[in-house]
């Protein structure tokens, strides 16, 4: 705002074009680069900002994967629609724009947000057979088929899980199915982790041998409460006496014992989580069997295609 006659500066888009224009010139004339065609910035959302910085795809890049997968499935934009459909995505149209909805974001999205190849008119003109923008590069897929698993035992479960997760989170670009079906378990990792250490540390393979152990961790928590009791009162007694000798040896003695307790009390709710999380680790299996039966089914699919001269 001007002190002189309390106007304030208009920061309009026309204003905002005389400006850059101004700017151009002068970088004409002290031969300076100029942007000839600047292309519109697109802000990203904070979850795909946090999901790029941490080198992770966002749920949209999922989106985008889906979008591509169910194009190289369809032969016409109906079809691509009703593939769309069965993966749990649904469209509107309030005006101009497609959008696309799912249950993780339902208020929708522009298709031609997600990306330009995305547009209906870009799509239909794909499927028309037109020579339209190209499509977003997806790397080499790594098939599920590769993290499927027969177990005995539930050590083996979690401990084939962990792994699947370790890949799968170190290269989520080539497992992007893979990422979408195992991301609640990627969240849960550390806690995995431990499950699984805890297993083989004390050899547990059943619900049997969690359950016994966890009853061993019960008894000793009791035996080691009584033995802090007395060692606080022996040093209630050297304060008493001023022993210092004493009293930094029960001090030590205290902290050790505090500190195995902790680690007790910690046990038993590793091990209550893994009675726990049994059936949601044996359902996320077979999901990732049941992912690893559709790509293979989606796969001949594709070869009946070619070979029949109907494929893309």
């Amino acid at each position: 705002m001007s002190f002189a006659d309390g106007k304030k500066y208009n920061g309009c888009k026309e204003n905002y074009l005389k400006f850059r224009e101004l700017s151009d010139d002068l970088c004409y004339q002290y031969a300076l680069s100029v942007i000839e065609q600047p292309s519109p910035s697109k802000r990203l959302s904070y979850p795909e900002y946090m999901a790029k910085k941490k080198g992770r795809p966002s749920k949209y890049d999922a989106v985008r994967f889906d979008i591509q997968t169910a194009m190289q499935w369809s032969d016409t934009f109906k079809q691509f629609i009703r593939e769309m459909q069965a993966m749990g995505y649904w469209f509107t149209q309030p005006r101009k724009y497609l959008y696309i909805h799912h249950a993780t974001f339902p208020n929708g999205k522009r298709m031609i947000n997600l990306d330009p190849a995305y547009s209906e008119e870009n799509l239909r003109a794909y499927f028309r057979g037109w020579d339209v923008r190209p499509l977003p590069e997806i790397p080499p897929q790594i098939p599920a088929k590769d993290y499927v698993f027969t177990y005995d035992n539930w050590q083996t479960l979690v401990v084939n899980i962990v792994a699947t997760m370790q890949t799968v989170r170190a290269c989520p670009d080539q497992n992007r199915a893979m990422y979408r079906l195992m991301a609640d378990e990627i969240r849960k990792f550390e806690k995995r982790v431990e499950q699984q250490n805890l297993m083989l540390d004390y050899d547990l393979y059943s619900d049997t041998d969690v359950l016994r152990y966890k009853s061993e961790c019960e008894a000793e928590i009791g035996e080691l409460n009584e033995a802090r009791q007395r060692f606080r009162n022996a040093l209630k007694r050297a304060v008493r006496a001023d022993d210092s000798e004493k009293i930094s040896e029960y001090k030590d003695e205290i902290s050790l014992l505090t500190q195995r307790l902790a680690l007790m009390h910690k046990h038993i709710h590793i091990c209550d989580s893994i009675v726990k999380d049994e059936p949601e680790l044996e359902q996320k299996q077979q999901q990732i069997t049941e992912l690893a039966a559709t790509q293979e089914a989606r796969q001949k699919q594709m070869k009946s295609r070619s070979r029949g001269g109907y494929a893309r």
